[in-house]
């Protein structure tokens, strides 16, 4: 039977206690200054943007750090595209219900559009074309 200490140390696997371990998330998780200083001037920047332009920057930064992210999902992953699609088409619907005046079946058009691009890549490039190293061939 193995006893565990009462208070959570993180260990290096050789009985070498590093810290006390977080209650959350990876004790030997560490932030470098770089990622620090990104954080800190892009929430500087986005905060000036929306000072300055209004809320219409605020939602189109929003709308680039969800969509980016979101398109790349729908193309590489046929399969979350699927799911993407179908709750967009409902949401859809209902923002028209709304009274918004812009084409929105466009954008399930062009989601669809992407879609059929990701199963074309998919069956163009195997998956294990690319897991292979290239020392292999």
């Amino acid at each position: 039977m193995k006893i565990l200490p009462s208070y959570p140390y993180a260990s290096n696997g050789e009985n070498v206690l590093l810290a006390p371990a977080r209650r959350f998330g990876n004790p030997n998780f560490r932030l470098n200054n770089l990622t620090i200083a990104t954080v800190l001037l892009s929430t500087i920047v986005f905060s000036l943007l929306i000072i300055k332009s209004g809320p219409i920057a605020g939602l189109l930064i929003l709308t680039v750090i969800i969509g980016l992210p979101v398109i790349y999902c729908v193309v590489v992953y046929p399969e979350i595209g699927i799911l993407v699609l179908l709750i967009a088409s409902y949401l859809v619907m209902w923002v028209i219900r709304m009274g918004v005046d812009f084409p929105l079946g466009t954008l399930i058009d062009a989601l669809q559009m992407l879609l059929l691009l990701g199963f074309f890549i998919k069956k163009a490039i195997p998956i294990g074309v690319l897991s292979k190293p290239q020392s292999a061939k």
